[in-house]
């Protein structure tokens, strides 16, 4: 699977609706999503888990899931990226898929940080002042 998976050293980070660490993978870190099946295997190696309509990608290096995902296939996609990288991750993709993301976080109390620091003062903003139901959607409502 490593050798599937390998990359080219300084391959830059690829753009899209992404998880990843700042750093590789932690040294003896699994190499499941938790406890989901592997729906495939792609030649390259990516692994692709299917949960229900959404969907997480795992080339090895970064987490991707489908454009539309929803909050508990991002609150996932966040744990299983803490686990294998860490606890400070990149985000990259779209400003609805970021909120996304730090809303997972959010809501699911995660002791993760973000290195987008536009991102990371969201998230510690939200956490000051949340209530159980407020979430940045709902913030992006009262604008």
């Amino acid at each position: 699977m490593k050798k599937l998976r390998a990359r080219a050293e300084g391959m830059a980070r690829r753009s899209g609706n992404a998880v990843q660490g700042e750093d590789a993978a932690l040294p003896g870190e699994r190499d499941r999503l938790l406890h989901h099946p592997i729906d495939g295997v792609t030649k390259k190696g990516t692994v692709i888990y299917s949960l229900g309509k959404d969907l997480i990608r795992d080339d090895g290096e970064t987490f991707r899931t489908n454009r539309d995902a929803d909050l508990g296939t991002a609150i996932l996609a966040l744990r299983v990226a803490q686990q294998r990288f860490g606890k400070c991750l990149y985000v990259s993709g779209d400003h609805p898929y970021r909120d996304l993301m730090i809303n997972a976080a959010v809501e699911a109390k995660l002791g993760i940080t973000f290195n987008d620091p536009t991102m990371e003062v969201k998230r510690r903003a939200f956490m000051e002042r949340r209530t159980p139901s407020q979430t940045i959607q709902q913030e992006h409502q009262r604008m």
